[in-house]
């Protein structure tokens, strides 16, 4: 056999070698794509979903997030007092002796420091019939006493400079527990508010201060059970 001859076959073979090569490849493209597609449509509802959620509002977020939850826990949603324009969202979640309360709020004004108070059934301006009227009218639910360290929540963050602001605070003391640290059983709770400090910086007094702490929102608070 002639050197053309054998360079000739070994010519055939290299194409007939490459063309396998990108047969295979060509298959393992077009796996790939299809395989990607059926995951694109398997995760299209919950993507469709996630985008939904992003697009809220912040407010209405954090009421998604809130309600999806179930347990030893309650919610509330806020409304404003005295037209102070003030809305906010709440969870409050209990692991032992211990709660959790979250929030998100709204309306705020950036020059002014806000506090949130548990209320019991005979708070005044409890706010929880529809209106919010701006004198107690809610029924007496529960009657079990608490002290003032019991029903202070916390501050909400930033303290000022923002009109939007968020609560997370961890009470988890006895019920002498000075400072609002004290924990309260949730069905001691009846409505949460959100008040004005107007002499912030203070220390907290030993008892509630209707001229310090003045009402700007509240709602009544829903235990789930």
């Amino acid at each position: 056999m002639s050197w053309d001859e054998r360079w000739n076959r070994s010519r055939i073979v290299l194409v007939l070698v490459l063309a396998a090569v990108l047969t295979a490849l060509a298959v393992n493209f077009i796996n790939q794509t299809v395989g990607a597609t059926q995951r694109t449509n398997k995760s299209g509802d919950a993507g469709q979903a996630n985008w939904s959620l992003m697009t809220q509002s912040p407010l209405q977020a954090s009421s998604a997030s809130l309600s999806a939850s179930a347990g030893n826990e309650g919610v509330a949603a806020l409304q404003p007092l005295n037209k102070s324009g003030i809305q906010a969202l709440l969870q409050v979640q209990k692991i032992g002796r211990t709660q959790t309360v979250t929030g998100f709020a709204t309306g705020m004004d950036p020059y002014k420091a806000y506090v949130s108070f548990f209320d019991d059934a005979g708070a005044s301006q409890c706010a929880c019939a529809s209106g919010n009227a701006t004198t107690g009218n809610c029924s007496a639910q529960h009657s079990a006493p608490v002290n003032f360290s019991q029903t202070v929540v916390g501050y909400w963050l930033p303290l000022i400079g923002s009109s939007t602001r968020t609560l997370h605070i961890l009470k988890a003391g006895s019920p002498e527990a000075p400072g609002g640290a004290a924990f309260l059983p949730l069905e001691h709770i009846s409505s949460i508010s959100i008040r004005e400090d107007t002499q912030l910086g203070q220390p907290l007094p030993a008892a509630s201060d209707a001229t310090r702490f003045q009402w700007r929102a509240c709602g009544k608070f829903q235990l789930n059970r």
